[in-house]
């Protein structure tokens, strides 16, 4: 769940909203072994979106407005290249579909309408018998239409308790957009649909 009153625009400058937006996700994900190298799987976003007017003369919306349904869903496909003396080393590929609703004239869409493609490599390292490991993964994500192209990276350090059962996990999560200069891509007027986003 995310609830927020403002947003970034596209310049990266702090902008109201003039209401209060929540935006609910259930995601279901999936994965299966192909063979012991290739792994495919498969994450589909179930959004419930709502927008309430928090100052109603400058509010986009004058009432309340829901509406919820499928968000865009994620394909991706991860191939070992390399797993000895706890080191592994994967190469993944990511393709975006547009499947959720990017035309809804309330301007709560479910979708950014565009294809993506998010090329990328996986490092680790385990430290068995210590119940520990870390992990470092960055992608270039081509995005379509008119959004800018982004660097996304991840950094994951992990640490077994209670013999396994239960892990501490610690995640730092960014991404850099390719281009600072404001495009022509459709932008919602909640901000569910962003370009030039970059943490």
């Amino acid at each position: 769940t995310i609830g927020y009153n403002k947003i970034y625009d596209d310049g990266g400058e702090k902008a109201p909203v003039f209401a209060d937006v929540r935006d609910n996700v259930l995601q279901l994900f999936g994965e299966v072994g192909v063979t012991d190298l290739l792994t495919v799987g498969a994450s589909v976003p179930f959004k419930f979106l709502s927008v309430s007017p928090s100052q109603v003369p400058l509010a986009p919306t004058p009432a309340k407005l829901t509406t919820s349904g499928i968000g865009d869903i994620d394909i991706r496909a991860r191939y070992n290249l390399l797993n000895e003396e706890g080191y592994v080393v994967s190469a993944g590929m990511l393709l975006g579909i547009p499947s959720g609703d990017s035309k809804k004239t309330s301007g709560l869409i479910l979708g950014d309408g565009e294809f993506n493609v998010a090329p990328g490599l996986l490092l680790g390292r385990s430290f068995y018998p210590i119940p520990a490991y870390a992990s470092v993964d960055f992608a270039y994500d081509f995005r379509g239409s008119a959004f800018s192209n982004e660097f996304l990276y991840n950094i994951e350090f992990g640490y077994g308790l209670l013999e396994s059962k239960l892990y501490f996990i610690l995640l730092l999560s960014g991404k850099e957009s390719t281009s600072s200069v404001p495009s022509k891509a459709a932008a919602s007027a909640y901000g569910l649909s962003t370009n030039n986003q970059e943490f």
